[in-house]
């Protein structure tokens, strides 16, 4: 760890001294920049050294332009504060507790993009090494045939919302909203036809068919845990969970920007007038286990920036299987509300407000299986576990996160300091039970 950050340090203080207009997002679809070792203009001895604005890229290429490979690496270091309430009397809530601190390396990624033998052929790698995560994250070929025309083969990220299609990096507030756990995309293995979408104004578009199963259990995992179960996790390289077999999940996104706007970043690091950019987004698991997966998901997406100011609105729908083949019953829905304002392109005021409704018969029928296992399970101790296992399943209702936060970008999104104050509601039937969180994050990217 001493090394890496080292390291950070060495990149920081020879960082490219230029000022791109905006932190670009780390993609493998970012434009080609000069390699490595390449001999940077002249200057005026007596002009002043502007502060630099990210770290990177680190790129090699070869002399005709056709291979290259790009470097990238990112660490945060975070630090949570929890304090957890308890709702009326009998509630199955936790408990009164002390406040819990909880410092750790939230993420620690490798990551390894370029092309091969042509600009039309790109390759992607992100491998994550945190002490509590050693993945084998995204994996992929991209593969232009046409200008408006892109293959993609491998494990990356299912193309619902452009939201949840942006990086970690470049996050407004700590981390993700809840309404990741309950509607975002996650990875899975398959194949995507797309016309790129990293242009800032036009039309895009990106259709996919994918496993069905999430390669990850990080996200996209809170109807499991509202039947009281958990997802497996087929991407950790110490002990992969299992292929559950293949139920064909068909994915789409449709987006419109317009301005010229920059949706890597919901921040508005650019200024300018107005400029928004709109999503619609659909997900359908052909055959999906009634348990784990979501059969149908639909999201639809604004962002607006003008000045230095951001807001986004996002709605989204889910739906269980029904009892016969094909059919639909609700299963929740979600909305999430956020703005900025930057202020002299360092500092950055945010506020969310995010929620999801869960259906009543889907609660119901939670807590029915629960009880089924619950009273079919003769031995003490396996019933105790199960007991413990179910404790919550089916008994929040709705799901409230209320977030303030503050950044202060010291090398664009490459070097920053976030902090954010949050209150997470947790409506039941009985009361509702309130939690406060604190969490402060520094990152180091590149």
């Amino acid at each position: 760890m001493n090394a890496a950050v080292a390291l950070l340090a060495m990149l920081a203080l020879n960082a490219p001294k230029e000022r791109p207009a905006s932190p670009p997002r780390t993609s493998p679809h970012s434009p080609e920049t000069p390699h490595l070792g390449a001999r940077p203009e002249a200057r005026s001895t007596s002009a002043p050294r502007a502060w630099p604005e990210r770290l990177g890229p680190y790129r090699l290429v070869s002399k005709d332009g056709s291979s290259s490979v790009k470097l990238g690496f990112a660490a945060q270091l975070q630090l949570d504060l929890l304090a957890r309430d308890v709702g009326a009397e009998g509630d199955p809530a936790p408990g009164d507790r002390a406040p819990e601190a909880t410092p750790r390396l939230r993420r620690v990624r490798l990551l390894l993009g370029g092309s091969v033998l042509s600009r039309s052929l790109r390759y992607y790698l992100q491998i994550s090494t945190a002490p509590s995560s050693l993945e084998l994250m995204d994996y992929f070929l991209d593969y232009r045939f046409h200008p408006q025309a892109r293959l993609r083969v491998g494990q990356f990220k299912i193309p619902f919302t452009n939201h949840r299609d942006g990086s970690f990096k470049t996050l407004t507030l700590v981390d993700w909203s809840i309404l990741v756990a309950g509607f975002g995309a996650e990875r899975q293995l398959g194949l995507q036809l797309h016309n790129d979408g990293s242009a800032s104004s036009g039309l895009f578009y990106a259709v996919g068919l994918f496993t069905g199963q999430n390669a990850r259990k990080s996200n996209n995992n809170l109807l499991a845990r509202t039947w009281g179960e958990t997802l497996g996790n087929p991407s950790d390289l110490a002990s992969p969970a299992p292929f559950e077999g293949f139920h064909p999940e068909i994915c789409a996104r449709l987006a419109y920007k317009s301005g010229g706007i920059d949706t890597h970043h919901d921040t508005d690091f650019k200024g300018g007038g107005f400029r928004f950019a709109a999503t619609l987004s659909l997900s359908w698991d052909l055959k999906p286990d009634v348990i784990r997966d979501q059969a149908l998901r639909a999201g639809a997406e604004l962002l607006v920036k003008a000045r230095g100011a951001s807001f986004f609105a996002a709605a989204y729908l889910g739906t269980g299987r029904g009892d016969r083949r094909f059919s639909q019953r609700l299963a929740m829905i979600g909305a999430l509300v956020q703005a900025s304002y930057l202020v002299r392109r360092r500092f950055e005021i945010a506020l969310r407000y995010a929620l999801i409704h869960f259906d009543q018969s889907l609660l119901d029928d939670a807590r029915q299986r629960a009880g089924d296992i619950i009273d079919a399970e003769t031995d003490p101790d396996a019933r105790a576990a199960l007991e413990q296992q179910y404790l919550t399943a089916g008994i929040n209702r709705r799901e409230h996160e209320a977030s303030l936060g503050f950044n202060w970008y010291i090398i664009g999104s490459s070097w920053k300091l976030q902090t954010d104050l949050s209150w997470l509601g947790h409506e039941r039937a009985s009361a509702m039970v309130s939690d406060i969180r604190w969490r402060t994050l520094l990152q180091l990217a590149f």
